[in-house]
C-alpha cells in the first residue's frame, strides 16, 4: 500500500462513526467559552488551526481546525483522523456548531440566531456593536491564540447578551 493511499483509508465521513457523547452549551457565552477551551488543549502535533477547515484531515496526516473544529476534537470527541462537518451531527449540535463559526468571524446576530431563534430589537441592538475578533481568519498557533484572546474579552458582553435572551424567554 502506498503512503498516499494509506493516509486516504484513515479518513472517514460516515456518520456512524460520529461521537457526539454530550449536549453543547445553550448560551452564546457558553458556547465560546467550551470552544475557546478546547482550542487551548488540541496538541500541536496532531491538530493545525486553520479557520476554512471545520476538522479535516490534510494529506500531511494533520487534522486542520477551526474554532467549531475544536469543539468536534476535544468536547464531541471525535478522531483527528476523521473528516468531520457540522451535517453529520443532530440538528441541535449543528446548530450550536454553526454558532460558534459565526462568533468566530463576528457575526453575532447570526450566531444568536442560530442558538436562540429570532432577535429581539432590543437584543440586536446590543450584538451589532459587538467587535469583530481579531485575527478572525487564522491559520497557525500564533494567530488563533490572539483570536481566542480576542474572543475572552468579549465573553463578558455575551454573558449579558444571554441574560437578555433568557429573560426575554421567560
Amino acid at each position: 500500500m502506498s503512503d498516499a493511499s494509506s493516509r486516504t483509508s484513515k479518513v472517514s465521513v460516515s456518520p456512524v462513526s460520529i461521537s457526539e457523547p454530550c449536549t453543547l452549551p445553550g448560551t452564546l457565552s457558553g458556547l465560546l467559552e467550551t470552544a475557546i477551551a478546547d482550542a487551548r488543549t488540541l496538541d500541536p502535533d496532531t491538530y493545525m488551526p486553520f479557520c476554512l477547515n471545520w476538522h479535516d484531515v490534510n494529506s500531511l496526516d494533520v487534522c486542520e481546525v477551526c474554532l467549531a473544529g475544536s469543539v468536534i476534537a476535544v468536547s464531541l470527541k471525535n478522531s483527528p483522523t476523521m473528516t468531520i462537518t457540522p451535517e453529520l451531527f443532530s440538528l441541535n449540535t449543528e446548530n450550536k456548531l454553526r454558532a460558534i463559526d459565526s462568533m468566530r468571524g463576528g457575526n453575532w446576530l447570526l450566531a444568536f440566531g442560530f442558538v436562540y431563534g429570532q432577535c429581539p430589537e432590543e437584543i440586536a441592538d446590543r450584538l451589532r456593536i459587538l467587535p469583530k475578533p481579531k485575527q478572525s481568519n487564522f491559520i497557525g498557533w500564533d494567530r488563533l491564540h490572539a483570536h481566542l484572546d480576542s474572543l475572552e474579552s468579549i465573553l463578558p458582553q455575551l454573558r449579558e447578551i444571554d441574560e437578555l435572551a433568557g429573560a426575554q424567554k421567560s
